[in-house]
């Protein structure tokens, strides 16, 4: 075995000596594609990137590096075939080494997973069979377009000696530009997995059907390559248990176990280890299935890895998911000597200062993994020192850690910690949160000069910076008093000198949204418990929200008080009402923002709700007349109608059934949206799952009558909104992230068997995506149905309050997280809600609509105006909208 330390000892951060290299951490840089190499040429984007990830005796592994000319599967990703590239490789090889780090580079051939516009004269992709990657999977094309993959053309026997010499002169060249070594990807889906895997490979030579003759491939490559270059710079990756792009096996455990008995025996051979072996395994969502749905567990995996572990003689890497946490504790179990970091470290550059620390990460911004910006997502993610004191235009930056950087100050200042500061760190506001409430801060800030340096690219609610009169800077703290002190500032105005102009807000060394700063680990603090609830109101002329929305919005808004917006269109094909706003449009977000901003300046928090209404549209809605979509062809029943544009009521028309691969183009769409409705300044989004629109119309058993993978179990019933949660948390975060279901409406048809089962179902797996992020959800909005006076729901159905509080309790008590509930509540039954601990917050909906000051009503129990009902979804900007009276100035001065 390599050399490890005793496993008490072992940590991130302990040394190893790794072949002929010693390592100063154990934190590695995986590879990943990135798709900047423009022309497959390697340039200064490229050394930028890895420098930023260099420290001192690290270890960084490049992105997939192409072998030949028919290796490419993505655009603009390097190669190291030719000479040219290799002279490119030399330069950025020589800023890692400067920096005191060494860099493998990884070979690398996508076979099948390719298309004909990345090959020469627009061929076949090669691999081990005919057949093609299924339509669930896509592929990015130059333009940045998505295209189903083609058909493969599985290489000749003797063909597969010619790849294998491509391997051997890309790993010479890769030395001839410098790297320390090479790592062989026979992981994820592509060429040497084509051939490992027996649900792909289905040669009948002898490169196929046994697992000796699977393992052939890879075995000739890593023997050419170790003859080539020497053992002890050759790593190799393996996947054995990834079903990524279709590459199953029937049994993954002892398919790893025969590439690692090989490599043992090769390594006996050679008389020399091979530099480590990288052993990648699958993420599982939370309800128990890998990416591609086949069912597995964490604890199968562990399993897997453990056994190769146990088995494999030499240095042995993981990745996959791995936090901070996960990685400490796979290195004390003696589960791993090294662990490689993919996605943390895209948007920290120095995350190895960060887990030193145990300082907070930066989110990544997933829209630009494959862009092809030399800045954008690429090299301008912060460092942690521009975000714990210093402006990012500030130059040389203080250093943190002086044991980690050779050239910091000997006495380093302190980190800096929740508050505002200037950039010679005088501190301006020093907050002192509520452990119980939190803290969210809202300050103004005004810089001297039209020319000041915060004048550009900062926007938002505040900090705002603005030309200043005189010599000083103006700051303006607005802030809740229950929940903060000033140490040296006071509510209003304050000026200092240019020289100590304030710098943004930061908490715990962690640059924070200009509009609030919030204690860790805790909510927004809302001093008020009444929500104004998401409500159709056919205001947003051609989808585009305007003047009026601001004025209706701003009206209802309080200090510290929460409003969720109307339904908004994730896509064009959303809408089944007319004229309800989007967010999949710039100008829908540049709308919004004037919006979100005059919601902020009453002090307001604002959330965006995500809506398709799925079968609950018609063609009139849809682009160039097509069906609606849903989980079924079922129309919706006659007993409902849906309103036309020009206000006339029709029957809903059958609906399309979605096909398996096009679900996951809807989550992109919500995906897409959230990232869109962040950029508009909101606050955070709600997911609409509720109400007999799309994402209900999976989950209820009423509907969803599908045979595939999203059908049938509950399981499958959730997958679809599990699948939206989670790629709209891993693009905004999760704490930015609400799910609203009602699980015993049955508003358009959408009824289920068993709606307490159903509800608990969806918790369990909120539940459990909230323990693998370590985060929570905003909230849970569970939508209760209204019962008429004979005892049915709007649909019919018998039932009863009392059923429906059950349910509700067994939600509440079952979800792990702040609880909303919502559904024809007064004033007297929110309180009652509130007292008896059936939930954290109350949305009211239509005394909303008829009362703006409804919150100030409430507290002084005054009278409510009466709505108008016939004017909910009239386009009208003032008449029913904007025009319901406010109580007196006198009493509003009460709140």
């Amino acid at each position: 075995m390599a050399e490890i330390t005793s496993p008490e000892r072992i940590t991130l951060f302990s040394p190893y000596k790794m072949a002929n290299f010693n390592l100063s951490h154990r934190v590695v840089l995986a590879p990943m594609t990135r798709c900047r190499a423009l022309n497959g040429i390697p340039g200064p984007a490229l050394a930028e990137y890895y420098t930023q990830r260099s420290t001192q005796g690290g270890f960084l592994i490049t992105e997939g590096t192409l072998v030949s000319n028919t290796a490419a599967g993505f655009p603009h990703v390097p190669g190291i075939y030719k000479e040219e590239q290799v002279e490119a490789w030399k330069k950025i090889v020589d800023a890692v080494h400067a920096k005191g780090s060494i860099i493998f580079c990884q070979l690398w051939h996508v076979g099948r997973a390719s298309h004909q516009v990345y090959q020469p004269s627009g061929g076949s992709p090669i691999s081990s069979t005919n057949k093609p990657i299924s339509n669930r999977w896509r592929i990015l094309l130059p333009d940045g377009s998505y295209g189903t993959y083609p058909k493969p053309r599985a290489l000749e026997t003797y063909e597969i000696r010619d790849v294998v010499e491509d391997y051997r002169r890309a790993a010479i060249n890769a030395i001839r530009a410098g790297f320390d070594g090479i790592e062989i990807h026979g992981a994820h889906g592509y060429l040497l997995d084509q051939f490992l895997k027996d649900g792909i490979n289905d040669r009948t030579d002898e490169y196929g059907g046994s697992i000796d003759n699977r393992c052939k491939f890879i075995m000739q490559v890593v023997e050419a390559v170790a003859s080539a270059i020497g053992a002890s710079r050759v790593g190799v990756r393996i996947s054995p248990a990834i079903d990524h792009l279709d590459a199953m096996d029937s049994d993954p455990l002892g398919l790893g176990l025969a590439v690692v008995e090989r490599l043992n025996k090769l390594q006996l051979k050679q008389r020399s280890q091979l530099t480590y072996l990288h052993v990648t395994q699958p993420r599982y969502t939370a309800y128990g299935e890998t990416e591609s749905g086949r069912p597995g567990s964490d604890e199968e995996e562990a399993h897997l890895i453990r056994t190769l572990r146990k088995n494999y003689e030499g240095t042995f890497m993981c990745s996959g998911g791995f936090t901070r946490e996960l990685g400490m504790q796979a290195l004390a179990d003696g589960d791993a000597d090294l662990v490689s970091y993919g996605r943390l470290f895209i948007s920290n550059p120095d995350l190895v200062l960060r887990f030193k620390l145990n300082a907070p990460l930066t989110k990544y911004n997933r829209k630009t993994f494959y862009t092809q910006d030399p800045v954008v997502g690429y090299t301008d993610y912060p460092f942690l020192s521009n975000a714990s004191g210093r402006s990012h235009l500030d130059p040389d930056p203080p250093n943190l850690d002086p044991t980690t950087d050779p050239d910091a100050d000997p006495e380093p200042k302190p980190k800096l910690g929740l508050g505002i500061w200037t950039k010679t760190r005088t501190q301006i506001l020093d907050p002192d949160p509520n452990p119980e409430l939190g803290a969210r801060i809202r300050v103004r800030v005004k810089g001297p000069g039209s020319g000041s340096e915060f004048g550009s690219g900062v926007r938002g609610p505040g900090p705002r910076f603005r030309p200043g009169s005189g010599t000083g800077v103006g700051v303006q703290i607005n802030i809740v008093s229950e929940c903060c002190k000033l140490s040296s500032s006071s509510n209003g105005r304050k000026h200092f000198t240019n020289g100590d102009q304030p710098v943004f807000p930061f908490q715990d060394g962690q640059l924070q949204s200009l509009s609030q700063v919030s204690h860790p680990n805790l909510h927004y603090f809302i001093p008020l418990k009444v929500v104004l609830a998401p409500m159709t109101r056919c205001r947003a002329i051609d989808e585009i929200p305007g003047p009026a929305l601001a004025e209706y919005y701003k009206q209802r808004s309080s200090q510290g008080g929460f409003l969720i917006t109307e339904g908004t269109s994730i896509s064009n094909t959303s809408a089944g009402f007319p004229h309800v706003p989007g967010i999949y449009k710039e100008e829908q977000v540049e709308a919004w923002k004037k919006i979100v901003d005059a919601v902020h300046d009453q002090g307001g928090i604002i959330f965006c709700q995500l809506w398709h209404v799925g079968r609950a549209s018609h063609q009139v809605y849809q682009p160039n007349g097509g069906s609606p979509i849903s989980s079924t062809n079922k129309a919706i029943s006659n007993k409902w109608r849906v309103l036309l544009p020009e206000g006339s009521f029709e029957s809903y028309p059958e609906s399309r059934a979605l096909e398996t691969y096009e679900i996951l183009e809807v989550v992109e769409d919500y995906r897409r949206a959230a990232i869109n409705a962040i950029q508009a300044g909101f606050d955070g989004i709600e997911i609409h799952s509720a109400h007999g629109y799309l994402l209900d119309q999976f989950l209820k058993n009423g509907i969803n009558d599908r045979a595939d993978e999203y059908g049938g179990s509950i399981e499958n019933r959730c997958k679809f909104l599990i699948q939206v949660v989670e790629a709209v948390a891993s693009a905004i975060g999760v704490s930015r992230v609400g799910v609203r279901i009602s699980p015993a409406i049955d508003h358009l048809d959408a009824l289920d068997s068993d709606p307490l089962g159903l509800g608990l179902a969806v918790v369990e797996r909120l539940n459990k995506l909230q323990l693998e992020q370590g985060s929570k959800l905003s909230y849970l909005h569970v939508t209760q149905p209204r019962f008429t006076a004979t005892g049915k729901t709007e649909s019919g159905r018998p039932g009863s309050e009392d059923e429906d509080a059950h349910l509700i309790r067994a939600l509440r008590k079952s979800y792990q997280g702040t609880f909303m509930c919502s559904g024809g509540y007064t004033r007297e039954l929110g309180m009652q809600a509130i007292a008896e601990d059936e939930a954290d917050l109350v949305s009211f909906g239509r005394l909303f609509i008829a009362n703006p000051d409804l919150v100030l009503r409430f507290k002084l129990n005054a009278p409510l105006n009466k709505y108008d009902r016939s004017t909910f979804y009239t386009s009208d900007p003032v008449v029913g909208y904007t025009d319901y009276p406010f109580l007196s100035t006198k009493s509003e001065s009460c709140l």
